[in-house]
C-alpha cells in the first residue's frame, strides 16, 4: 500500500483543508494500517505556498501554484501506482484529482475514474463562475453501481480503476466539515457501498463483471476540520476512515 499525502488548499478559498492528511493520519489511519497488516510504504507530503498568488490564468486564480504542485504529485503518485498494489492519497482539495489521476494513467493508461462528489466539478476555466479549479436518480446505490461496472466493462474492459472521493459527496450528517456541504448527500452507508463494491472488482463472486481491472488508487479530499464544529471534525474524519476502510476492504 502507497501513502501519498497532498497539502494542498489553493483550488478553492478555505483556509484548513491543506491539514487533512495530517489530521486523517491522526485520527486512527495509522492504527488502520496497522490492521491491515500489509507492507506500507509513505511517499511524504506535497505541499503548496502558504501566499495566495494574485495570477489570474484564464480566468481562474492560483494558477501557477496549483501546476507546480500537480506535475510534483503526478511523478509522485507514479511512482506509488509503480510500485504497490494499491495507492492511497489524502488531500486537500479536489483540486489533487490533475495529479492523482495524471499519475495513474502514466501507469496504467488504459484506466476508468469513478469520480465521487457534490458538484461535477466540469467547468472549463472560461466557464468557472467561482474562478476555482474545483468548482441519481432514485434507483438505489446498488443500482448505480450496477451501472456504474457496466459501464466500465463496456468502455474499457480490462482497465484498472480509480476511486476519486470528494467527502462532500456525503450528507452533511456524515461530512459537515468541508468547504461546500450539500444537503441531500449520499449516507455513510451508500459511500461506503461504493468505495468497497470497487474495491472488489476482480475477486468476489458477488461481482458478475470477471473482465474489469482492480481498484489501483483512491483519493479522499476536503475533509476541512476548521470548519464546522468540533463535533462536526470528529464525525467527518470518522466518515473519511470509513470510506478508505471500505476501498481497502476491511470493514
Amino acid at each position: 500500500l502507497g501513502i501519498v499525502a497532498a497539502a494542498v488548499d489553493k483550488g478553492q478559498l478555505k483556509n484548513g483543508v491543506q491539514k487533512g492528511p495530517k489530521e486523517t493520519r491522526e485520527h486512527g489511519l495509522e492504527r488502520l494500517f496497522k490492521k491491515l497488516g500489509a507492507k506500507v510504504n509513505d511517499y511524504g507530503e506535497v505541499t503548496q505556498p502558504k501566499d495566495r498568488q494574485p495570477d489570474v490564468i484564464l480566468n481562474c486564480e492560483n494558477q501557477r501554484a496549483l501546476v507546480k504542485t500537480n506535475i510534483e504529485l503526478t511523478e509522485c503518485v507514479a511512482k506509488s501506482v509503480s510500485e504497490n498494489d494499491m495507492t492511497l492519497m489524502l488531500g486537500g482539495d479536489h483540486s489533487v484529482g490533475f495529479g492523482s489521476i495524471a499519475g495513474h494513467l502514466k501507469i496504467f493508461p488504459t484506466s476508468f475514474v469513478v469520480w465521487v462528489d457534490a458538484h461535477a466539478d466540469i467547468n472549463t476555466p472560461r466557464s468557472s463562475v467561482s474562478r476555482h479549479t474545483h468548482d441519481v436518480r432514485s434507483i438505489g446505490i446498488e443500482g448505480v453501481m450496477e451501472t456504474a461496472l457496466k459501464t466500465i466493462m463496456r468502455f474499457s474492459p480490462n482497465c484498472q480503476i480509480h476511486l476519486s472521493f470528494d467527502i462532500d459527496g456525503l450528507d452533511p450528517k456524515y461530512a459537515a466539515s468541508t468547504g461546500t456541504p450539500v444537503p441531500g448527500g449520499l449516507s455513510l452507508e451508500e459511500g461506503k457501498y461504493i468505495c468497497k463494491t470497487l474495491g472488489q472488482t476482480g475477486e468476489n463472486e458477488i461481482i458478475l463483471y470477471c473482465s474489469l481491472g482492480l481498484l489501483k488508487s483512491m483519493v479522499v479530499a476536503e475533509v476541512n476540520t476548521l470548519l464546522g464544529s468540533p463535533e462536526d471534525a470528529k464525525t467527518t474524519l470518522n466518515s473519511a476512515l470509513e470510506i478508505i476502510k471500505s476501498a481497502l476492504l476491511l470493514d
